[in-house]
């Protein structure tokens, strides 16, 4: 959508860096372990997700494609408050009336790391649940079970760049 520009990518990670992990969220570089997998030795991230009580911990092959396409930095101070000043001016995105198509649609969308595109998937629900909520029909669930991951996506990256709650960041959004 063209507001943000992000970071080509970055040549090393830090341990105690926060990155986005895929279409995952918030994860923080917890180590940096080389490990021999099937004969191999590849140096690996190793990622918590933020925010979890889960002991569980992602492993991403340092250099090459895969990493490239699973980690990337997180959104700049500047880029969040441009993001939140412009949040009422993103329109939302077409909506597709067949459920298969609209949520391969709404994948791409979210698999883009786009977070304007994120807010327009989270506005395009929002009407179109409205509208079905007016007309005295139920809300389509696997539709907001995507909002929410979208909401989750956009506000956990604010939240963690702008040293926030993400409650708070839903709230200044307008998001519930």
């Amino acid at each position: 959508m063209g507001l943000i520009l992000q970071k080509e990518s970055v040549d090393m990670y830090n341990i105690g860096d926060d990155v986005i992990y895929s279409s995952q969220g918030v994860f923080r570089v917890v180590d940096i372990r080389e490990l021999d997998v099937l004969g191999a030795v590849h140096n690996y991230y190793v990622l918590k997700e933020n925010d979890s009580m889960s002991a569980s911990e992602v492993f991403v092959p340092i250099g090459g494609d895969t990493e490239r396409n699973v980690i990337r930095p997180l959104m700049t101070v500047d880029e969040a408050n441009l993001i939140i000043d412009q949040y009422n001016n993103v329109p939302p995105c077409a909506w597709i009336d067949g459920a298969r198509p609209r949520a391969s649609e709404f994948k791409k969308l979210i698999d883009s790391g786009d977070r304007l595109s994120l807010i327009s998937l989270i506005k395009a629900v929002d009407m179109k649940q409205a509208e079905r909520i007016d007309s005295g029909k139920k809300p389509f669930l696997a539709d907001e079970h995507t909002r929410q991951r979208a909401i989750k996506l956009l506000c956990s990256e604010l939240a963690c760049v702008l040293g926030t709650d993400i409650e708070l960041i839903k709230n200044e959004l307008g998001i519930s």
